[in-house]
């Protein structure tokens, strides 16, 4: 199914990498000014002239841990309106919440 956002503002959240990053070049391949938004910001950075080098020269990147909002706001507002958002941001632990699993005892009697 091929969807036209010519003309549309997308917003898409923990869009520095992965599934982020893929949907704002999808989003930018159908023709919308995507504003990325992640708090990786030597990634983010890096995403916007990726999508810039593909020829999509409306991605802006928005970028500051605790002014992401209001900032996200302000650069939505660059282009007048939001038509789409996606978000896509989220936070993990750096330690696993599970204990480790002990190896079950089988008898090979």
């Amino acid at each position: 199914m091929n969807i036209s956002f010519e003309g549309k503002v997308a917003l898409v959240t923990g869009a520095a990498m992965g599934m982020g990053l893929a949907t704002a070049k999808a989003f930018a391949g159908a023709g919308a000014a995507v504003v990325l938004a992640d708090t990786n910001e030597e990634a983010l950075r890096d995403a916007v002239d990726t999508l810039k080098a593909a020829g999509h020269r409306r991605a802006l990147r928005c970028c500051e841990r605790d002014r992401c909002g209001r900032n996200g706001r302000k650069k939505v507002s660059t282009f007048g309106r939001l038509d789409a958002a996606y978000n896509n941001a989220g936070t993990s632990r750096r330690r696993p919440r599970t204990r480790p699993m002990r190896a079950a005892r089988t008898s090979n009697g």
